[in-house]
């Protein structure tokens, strides 16, 4: 019949139109996988706990899928020494710590007091922490957020690896740039960090030179690179972190109100982390000079007022030392040493964790406390260190 001969026409047509897209979509995919863009997180981990090359991984396309992928590093590495917090505690560096001490930065695993419960009850009965850093952010007080569980959210959640939309997405872009600039594919294979030199994990990684390092640290390519240039302080957050203070943007919303139940979760936090035997060490992480001032003189500043004197309560309550770096001026630093309106430079969080060294060293917290004290300002005096960045 010849309506049977005009279907099968059309389908050996067709065909012919889907076997090249077919071939596409997998040269692709497969450049995508090799890259690490869509590689399952336990890989990434495994690379960068072996301790040889320097591996910085983070994603472009798909969901980065951070809180789990610095917990999966946390049991895998098992550190004694602990950074938990939100983005705001990421500058600090395994090399502050010494040789002596293994270190590792949990840094945006956290977004809430609930999830610092919920990382502690987490942790398996053969492993804990000798010390924690925790960094604690003004607005996990707010109502809003007093009960947010990102972090058990997100280790329940399925792996993007395992996702077939990961696959659709990161394929349509590969593919996009390969077209565009067929050379795409070398530089896909070598996987070389643009910025720092070493290896790199994704395509953020890849064209950037920005993610996360072998300890769990930020590295921030562009802003980085902005301040060689020109050391100006800049708020490069987007929109900028005074304009969401000034316009009550969140977290610094106008209906924002402290949760009288903010103090007793974080009471439970530092309870649950004595019964592990972990000791904790809290730091309230440091706002520009404007911001703090917006803050202070703003909505906000009641908000601000009730933060500071409820958290040094609770942690003075533990018997736990406690910095308040929300304002710049307690560690006698300028704007240049902010990367923005609320994170500070490796060189700024190096300042401050000397000022923590100052009173826990003596309590023996930190082993060879001083030595580590020693060598990190002999570090921060370096005629080559800039309050960007430190010459290790």
């Amino acid at each position: 019949m010849k309506y049977s001969t005009d279907i099968k026409m059309f389908v050996k047509i067709f065909s012919l139109f889907l076997v090249p897209v077919a071939v596409l979509t997998g040269v692709a995919i497969f450049f995508a996988v090799y890259a690490g863009e869509i590689q399952p997180l336990r890989r990434v981990v495994d690379k960068q706990a072996e301790g040889g090359a320097e591996y910085v991984f983070a994603r472009q396309i798909i969901e980065r899928e951070t809180v789990k992928y610095k917990y999966l590093s946390v049991m895998r590495q098992r550190p004694e020494i602990l950074a938990v917090g939100s983005s705001r505690v990421l500058e600090l560096r395994k090399e502050m710590f010494g040789k002596g001490s293994v270190f590792y930065n949990a840094g945006s695993m956290a977004s809430s007091l609930m999830d610092l419960v919920d990382f502690v009850n987490a942790l398996p009965q053969e492993y804990a922490p000798e010390v924690i850093i925790v960094g604690i952010d003004t607005w996990w007080f707010d109502v809003q957020y007093l009960r947010h569980r990102g972090f058990t959210d997100a280790l329940s959640a399925p792996e993007e690896v395992y996702n077939w939309r990961a696959y659709l997405y990161a394929s349509r872009y590969v593919l996009s740039r390969l077209i565009k600039h067929p050379t795409y594919a070398f530089t896909l294979i070598k996987g070389i960090d643009p910025f720092g030199g070493g290896r790199a994990v994704g395509i953020d990684a890849i064209e950037h030179g920005n993610g996360f390092r072998n300890d769990g640290s930020r590295q921030y390519a562009g802003y980085i690179s902005e301040m060689r240039r020109d050391m100006t302080y800049v708020d490069r957050e987007v929109p900028p972190i005074i304009e969401r203070v000034r316009e009550g943007y969140d977290p610094f919303s106008f209906g924002s109100s402290f949760a009288e139940a903010g103090p007793a979760i974080l009471d439970e936090f530092l309870t649950l982390a004595r019964a592990r035997g972990i000791t904790v060490v809290g730091i309230a992480p440091p706002f520009s000079t404007e911001v703090y001032a917006a803050m202070s003189n703003s909505h906000y500043a009641s908000f601000l007022q009730s933060f500071k004197q409820n958290v040094a309560v609770v942690f003075a309550s533990h018997d736990i030392h406690y910095f308040d770096f929300s304002d710049l001026k307690s560690v006698g630093i300028q704007d240049v040493y902010m990367l923005d309106g609320e994170h500070p430079t490796e060189t700024g969080v190096a300042l401050m964790l000397m000022d923590v060294w100052k009173e826990t060293c003596p309590e023996g917290i930190f082993k060879n406390c001083n030595e580590m004290q020693e060598e990190l300002a002999k570090k921060v005096a370096d005629h080559q260190t800039t309050p960007a960045e430190i010459a290790w």
